[in-house]
């Protein structure tokens, strides 16, 4: 009896609940009913007096669709996020599997060639599992929604041509000529048992049209929202990489000179790494880029992109050398290795169109052509250093043939006489993004500028020769001209994908390929003068200055491999945030496709790491260390390799013996403080560290030559001048760690360094890098006659401010002869000095 009455009781609250289902279903119906009566009557007073056709009505029809559809987005995103599930669910059950697969198949198949082969073939599959199952959910209903939509389209066509024939024929009430048939009474509300509804059964003209009109655009709407989810299962990719574009070189990173509105725009809706590394060279970073590799291991350490392809058994480290010679020293390859899985690849493999447009330097010939490493679309030409054309069209650049120093081959074809090539290259983006926005796509836009031989666009550059950096570091009208047209190009890449509204589901990656160039078309390079261009606008200027970072490209200094990064995915990466987590060229690729949901290729040895998590804000990225190679740099060294480990940064430079430095970079951001004699615990933990990164990676590092036989030296006729000819007077001068210091002896502002110049004549530029704890006043005094004969003294003063590093130009304007040049400073450590003559060589004293 009891079971029986909580029964009862339950079958009540049921009845209960239905009624207030149905007394809900009764309301709905009711306003309904108002809805339509008001947009009758709103018809036929449009019709009476306005004679507005029926397709206007429709079209009204639309207004409302709308307004539905507004209200329901809520229910829509919930129905896209139940389709992504599901669509990541199946598509990994049929990844398993072929993971599974392929692995086996690896095991069997003996040549790496044919195993390569192998996994290409089947990195088709996933494609066509998620075309038949698991991409699903979305794009079946598209598909469904279309044959619906033919199918209810035919069938309302034939109901509408049938009316308009029985029209007058049947029915009472007002006449209503927009929908062709007579409107009957509709005031009664359905009958709950599933018979109701107007009297005799039947609808009236008006509810028939009405549900016609508004079924075809729900349909409509249907159709689209499901194209709009296909298309939205995937976000797209945009890698956009400048070439020698340093860390300060925009607005966002400190440039107070250089003009980037549109890299800065980016930076607030995106994540800002302060703590971001490349290679110290172009060709090495692109392809850590595209294989997640250190170059110690994909052996691409140099420039030499644009070099023919060595032979396949290539030694690229020497066994043996000349006894002159005290290393074994290893030579860069000239390729990107055929057996690499691009990120391109993998991308294509799961259902991205891609493109590569600009500068490629990962190989010479069409076998290593990115539209062999995974790319649909390529804009690109060889040999590639530089932009053809030197950077303006026509740029020479044939279809066919040898490439070699006398012709460029390539897809490049010329735009009108005097185009940029930086802005073509924007053109040839935004036609990609807009023949693609149908999606997914990855455009990989590797920029020309603003490497040499820095062409650039004369009224951009007129404009900054009149512009004065505050800080006084940047003043190249050259760089900076080529800078606001970089970020033109990255501009109108961001208005496209605002113009297809696909900028919410596009990943955005902005970087440059190495640090900025601080030693090209300066007089002490080593290499012929620059260019008149160059002189009428820059003079001896470098392309940039890194301050407060040290040194730039080619270094292993901070100044050669810091670089700028930013990310941007809405509603998944915090905008207008920073970072300073340390991360490098090696970890984008796992990043971009653990974003994506796309596994990494089995095959392919990673040595970067995911940060998505930091990207979303969810944690912090741990590593043991990150680690810098390049076996090709620094003047009798034969190269280096560093490691960053929390603050510390240790570089153990290549030798007979080998040195190491040790910086702190949280406290010494300008690495002016070599740590390793006073930490020599840390220098052994991290120098492990190092030891371990070179046994993993099997890096070509130089060696000892066992067969080297020093030439003994003869003995000097009087002993090395440390001072490199600097004299000190009434100050004592002091050389440690690259640095000179001086200390005054004398009288307040006595102190001075003199050097006799020979036969070097003005006008010309004294630059100096100094640091001075206390700053103070100091001169360059130029005497003619030499200082025997002080009587003709030309004095230029300067002013040296307290604190870090600083870079002082003073140009000494006087023509004829230099003479005897005395440069009088407060206590400070210098670490280099130059003295440049507008006609001849220059002369340098690094310390």
């Amino acid at each position: 009896m009891q079971l029986r009455a909580e029964l009862l009781d339950l079958l009540g609250h049921a009845a209960h609940l239905l009624a207030h289902l149905l007394q809900l279903r009764m309301v709905l119906w009711r306003l309904g009913v108002l809805f339509l009566g008001l947009l009758r009557g709103g018809m036929l007073v449009l019709h009476a007096f306005f004679e507005f056709p029926a397709h206007v009505a429709g079209d009204l029809l639309d207004m409302a669709g709308g307004l539905v559809q507004s209200g329901g987005v809520q229910m829509l995103q919930r129905l896209h996020d139940v389709a992504q599930a599901l669509r990541l669910r199946s598509f990994g059950v049929g990844r398993q599997v072929l993971v599974r697969v392929r692995a086996g198949l690896f095991r069997a198949l003996p040549f790496p060639q044919l195993r390569l082969d192998a996994f290409r073939l089947l990195g088709q599959f996933p494609g066509l599992v998620g075309a038949a199952g698991g991409l699903g959910v979305a794009r079946a209903l598209h598909q469904a929604g279309g044959l619906l939509l033919g199918m209810l389209f035919g069938f309302f066509r034939g109901c509408n041509a049938g009316q308009q024939g029985q029209q007058g024929q049947r029915g009472q009430g007002g006449e209503c000529e927009c929908f062709h048939g007579r409107a009957q009474n509709v005031s009664s509300p359905p009958h709950l048992s599933g018979t109701g509804g107007p009297k005799n059964g039947r609808k009236s003209a008006l509810e028939h049209a009405f549900q016609r009109s508004i079924m075809i655009r729900l349909v409509f709407c249907l159709a689209a929202l499901c194209s709009s989810l296909s298309a939205a299962a995937q976000p797209n990719v945009v890698l956009f990489l400048v070439d020698d574009m340093g860390w300060m070189d925009c607005g966002v990173y400190g440039s107070k000179y250089y003009e980037t509105p549109n890299i800065d725009r980016f930076a607030a809706r995106a994540m800002r790494f302060t703590n971001a590394y490349s290679q110290p060279l172009c060709s090495p970073t692109r392809a850590s880029l595209l294989t997640g590799q250190y170059s110690a291991r994909h052996r691409i350490t140099s420039a030499t992109g644009h070099q023919p392809p060595q032979a396949a058994d290539h030694e690229f480290l020497l066994k043996k050398a000349p006894p002159t010679a005290p290393m074994l020293t290893p030579e860069s390859k000239n390729y990107l290795e055929p057996s690499q899985i691009t990120l391109a690849e993998v991308l294509k493999q799961n259902g991205y169109r891609t493109a590569h447009i600009g500068k490629w330097h990962l190989g010479l010939t069409q076998p290593h052509w990115p539209e062999q490493q995974g790319f649909d679309v390529a804009f690109h030409c060889h040999p590639d250093p530089g932009p053809p054309g030197e950077y303006f069209s026509p740029y020479g650049v044939v279809p066919e043939g040898k490439p070699n120093a006398k012709q460029r081959v390539g897809t490049i074809t010329d735009g009108p006489p005097g185009e940029y090539i930086v802005d073509r290259q924007a053109a040839e983006a935004v036609k990609f993004i807009e023949s693609s926005k149908s999606g997914p796509f990855f455009l990989n836009l590797w920029c020309y500028g603003v490497h040499g031989p820095w062409g650039h666009k004369e009224e951009y550059t007129k404009a900054f020769a009149a512009k004065k950096d505050p800080t006084g570091r940047q003043g190249n009208p050259i760089m900076a001209s080529m800078l606001k047209s970089v970020d033109e190009c990255f501009g109108r890449i961001l208005d496209e994908l605002e113009k297809q509204g696909i900028a919410d589901n596009t990943l955005v990656i902005f970087t440059s390929d190495n640090g900025g160039n601080t030693h090209s078309n300066t007089s002490s390079d080593g290499k012929k003068a620059a260019k008149a261009d160059w002189l009428k606008w820059a003079g001896t200027q470098p392309p940039t200055n890194n301050t407060p970072l040290r040194d730039g490209k080619g270094t292993l200094y901070e100044g050669g491999t810091r670089v700028p990064l930013m990310w941007s995915l809405a509603g998944k990466i915090a905008k207008g945030s920073t970072n300073e987590s340390v991360v490098g060229c090696i970890d984008i690729y796992p990043t971009v496709l653990d974003l994506l949901g796309i596994e990494k290729p089995a095959v392919q040895k990673f040595d970067g790491i995911s940060y998505a998590k930091v990207l979303h804000g969810e944690g912090r990225l741990e590593r043991a260390g990150y680690f810098n190679y390049h076996p090709h740099a620094g003047a009798n060294r034969a190269g280096g390799v560093w490691v960053r480990s929390g603050d510390f940064k240790l570089l153990r430079w290549f030798g007979n013996p080998s040195t190491h430095e040790l910086y702190n970079l949280k406290d010494d951001l300008s690495e002016s403080k070599d740590l390793s004699q006073s930490m020599p615990d840390k220098v052994k933990e991290l120098s492990a560290l190092i030891d371990g990164f070179l046994t993993d990676t099997g890096a070509t590092y130089p060696r000892p030559n066992p067969a080297y036989k020093p030439v003994a030296a003869k003995t000097p006729a009087k002993a090395a001048d440390p001072l490199g000819g600097w004299k000190e007077r009434q100050c004592k001068a002091s050389l440690a760690d690259g640095l000179m210091t001086i200390k005054n002896t004398g009288k307040p502002g006595a102190a001075f360094l003199g050097h006799a110049m020979g036969k070097m004549n003005g006008p010309a530029v004294l630059k100096l890098r100094i640091r001075s704890q206390n700053g103070g006043a100091g001169k360059i005094d130029s005497l003619p006659k030499t200082s025997a004969d002080p009587s003709v003294v030309i004095s230029t003063p300067f002013e040296v401010k307290a604190g870090d590093w600083q870079d002082i130009s003073v140009e000494l304007k006087s023509p004829g002869p230099l003479g005897t040049l005395r440069l009088y400073l407060p206590d400070s450590d210098i670490d280099s000095i130059e003295v440049a003559p507008a006609k001849g060589k220059a002369e340098r004293w690094d310390f």
